[in-house]
């Protein structure tokens, strides 16, 4: 019985001890509007470290709260890693643009932007930021 009291007892200390688990964090994405009357919408990309890019959402224009400045929330991004975002304008042809409004931003206690020069990331387009605490 004294044994297994001491375990719980230790138990209940190291629960006390250790941090709570990092809560992921949202971003409001948002870049300039591609003025091209054939674009029917966007495609967001996003990377970490060297991975290659990834295809994270595609939006019709018709899906966005203003297409004249368009803007996506970018879900469960990890505190302590570095992410690159970016968009690419969809064609009604089936057409996908190159890559712009590229944002490097690196997530901690809040959401920082980081140049990368091999990115020419200069300007930042992450407009507003939302933690997620308890989804």
């Amino acid at each position: 019985m004294r044994r297994s009291r001491r375990s719980l007892l230790a138990a209940a200390l190291v629960a006390l001890v250790l941090p709570p688990a990092a809560a992921a964090i949202d971003v409001l994405f948002s870049w300039p509007a591609d003025p091209d009357p054939a674009v029917t919408g966007y495609a967001v990309y996003r990377r970490t470290g060297g991975a290659d890019w990834e295809k994270i959402d595609e939006l019709p224009l018709a899906a966005l709260d203003d297409p004249g400045h368009p803007a996506v929330v970018v879900t469960g991004l990890s505190p302590g890693a570095t992410y690159w975002l970016a968009a690419a304008s969809l064609y009604g042809d089936g057409t996908e643009g190159g890559l712009f409004a590229s944002t490097c931003i690196r997530v901690g206690d809040a959401v920082f932007a980081c140049s990368d020069e091999e990115e020419d990331a200069t300007r930042v387009y992450v407009s507003c930021f939302l933690a997620t605490a308890g989804r």
